[in-house]
């Protein structure tokens, strides 16, 4: 499982012209899906979402977690993250599980997500066309990958 993390001053998600989801303030993350992904990556990659210190704290430092911030987080489902352009121009997605394991795998995510996470949440629609909207603080922008770790 990959994330790209990105801290935000809002977020909203636009699906067939009507407004889906959004969130103030807090985190805009992309969620992407390998084939070889189960509960161990859900809990160890949403653990490190919700826990990452990169909201400042009295002293101007980046020390604080969406947690302790109550922060929004919206979620989106995105399997071009796992894209492999390094032959060629057209992308690869062979490492993107195929769709029926990814959306059963994002729903899992998102049942733990809201388990875990009580303050607002705001969450994209698996397999649809959609308009994500953000305006970046910082900008912070983190990649994180269940496999680039030991995350026992």
């Amino acid at each position: 499982m990959k994330a790209i993390i990105q801290r935000v001053k809002n977020a909203s998600i636009i699906i067939e012209n009507r407004s889906y989801s959004d969130i103030k303030s807090g985190l805009l993350v992309y969620i992407g899906i390998n084939s070889n992904d189960s509960i161990k990556e859900i809990n160890w990659i949403l653990n490190k979402i919700i826990n990452l210190r990169i909201f400042n704290d009295i002293y101007d430092k980046m020390n604080l977690s969406a947690l302790e911030t109550r922060s929004g987080i919206m979620v989106v489902p995105n399997f071009t993250i796992y894209a492999n352009a390094i032959k060629g121009n057209r992308p690869s997605y062979t490492q993107a599980a195929l769709p029926e394991k990814a959306e059963s795998i994002y729903n899992q995510f998102l049942n733990e997500f809201n388990i875990q996470y009580p303050f607002q949440k705001g969450v994209g629609k698996f397999q649809s066309m959609m308009e994500v909207h953000s305006v970046n603080d910082g900008p912070i922008n983190i990649v994180v990958e269940t496999k680039s770790k030991n995350y026992v």
